[in-house]
């Protein structure tokens, strides 16, 4: 009986044995597995609204761009984060030189709207950015058609602007799968006046989860000729869902507010601020700021010090601060009313795009003509 017993826990052991080297991967096959779907969850966040790469694949991307100095797809993925500001590193901008170098399109592009001062950076070389996108535009980079798009839709210093070049340019980036270039035509159809045309893609923007489009629209519902915050709130909340940092701070305020007929949530409206904040949103800050000074979003009252952050971010330009404050000061609750500066700050708000700062000021007989 025992020899039997023996037998079987040999054959046991033997065919665990088997199994597990059978299904082994070694840590090359699974790094590059790794790699490979990094990068289909990197373009389809670029081309089509995927999800936002996490904090742990961009880690990855840095650490792959300093161990492969020559493959031209981390040094642009690597660069491309320093842009966005997810890497606190300017070295990284250097990926995407050196990317362009090795006359790859995306990075051409990319380096090319740097150049431009199209992105945060301070704008160096409009006429060689610009032609470094137009040479990528010819390589039929999706990336370089849309940003080429952009520069003619808007102008650039040198470079007027050409609204038939641009849809041209628009609609060959999205039949590359630049889905982004959707709303550019929206807004292109709609400066030329053909409303209809405007929002047909308008809609498919929505459609793709373009967070820009969602959030005019949810605007348009919440601040046009004829509200429906019921559809403002459904479209916020869909932004929020798709990981857009501005939807979630525009859903929880319409929660607080109780806008199209929602119910208060104090633990989902902490958590989409927080949410928010830890994804740079500043006007996010300001809501937290906010609910520190009146209790808002169910935060615990700390009026010092929200008052402090309130007038730290509206000294830095953020609007949501600058309406907030203005608020404030406008009602006199929480703080010594001023009607004075709080109309000042709502202005300074409405002039950095806050629907809510320009809704008060006509609603008050003191809304700025349109030049």
């Amino acid at each position: 009986m025992r020899h039997h017993l023996f037998f079987w826990f040999i054959l046991l052991v033997t065919f665990a044995a088997v199994w597990s080297f059978a299904d082994y991967k070694s840590p090359a096959v699974t790094d590059a597995a790794q790699a490979e779907k990094d990068l289909r969850q990197f373009n389809d966040w670029l081309y089509t609204f995927g999800a936002p790469p996490s904090n742990g694949a961009i880690a990855r991307t840095v650490a792959r761009a300093k161990a492969n100095p020559d493959d031209v797809r981390w040094l642009f993925w690597a660069g491309q984060w320093g842009v966005e500001g997810r890497v606190h590193d300017s070295d990284w901008v250097n990926g995407l030189r050196r990317a362009t170098e090795k006359e790859y399109p995306p990075a051409m592009a990319l380096y090319g709207t740097v150049l431009c001062g199209v992105s945060e950076r301070p704008a160096s070389d409009v006429a060689g950015g610009l032609e470094l996108i137009r040479r990528a535009a010819a390589k039929d980079d999706p990336l370089a058609m849309y940003q080429l798009a952009l520069a003619y839709s808007a102008g650039l210093p040198g470079v007027p602007a050409n609204l038939e070049r641009a849809e041209a340019l628009a609609h060959r980036a999205v039949d590359h799968g630049m889905l982004r270039s959707l709303f550019v035509l929206s807004k292109l159809y709609q400066a030329r006046g053909d409303g209809q045309k405007a929002q047909q893609y308008l809609a498919r923007a929505i459609d793709a989860g373009d967070p820009k489009a969602i959030i005019m629209s949810a605007q348009s519902y919440m601040f046009g000729s004829s509200p429906d915050f019921a559809k403002a709130v459904d479209l916020m909340r869909r932004g929020a869902l798709l990981g857009d940092r501005r939807c979630m701070t525009e859903f929880a305020t319409a929660l607080e507010m109780q806008l199209g007929g929602q119910k208060r949530d104090a633990v989902l409206e902490q958590r989409l601020l927080r949410r928010a904040i830890s994804l740079g949103d500043r006007n996010a800050e300001a809501e937290w700021a906010l609910g520190q000074v009146n209790g808002s979003y169910g935060i615990g009252v700390d009026k010092p010090t929200g008052l402090a952050k309130l007038q730290r971010l509206a000294g830095a330009g953020v609007p949501g601060a600058e309406m907030d404050l203005g608020g404030l000061l406008l009602k006199g609750k929480h703080v010594k009313q001023d009607e004075q500066a709080g109309i000042a700050l709502v202005r300074q708000a409405a002039r950095h795009g806050n629907p809510m700062a320009k809704l008060v000021l006509e609603k008050r007989g003191l809304a700025e003509k349109q030049r």
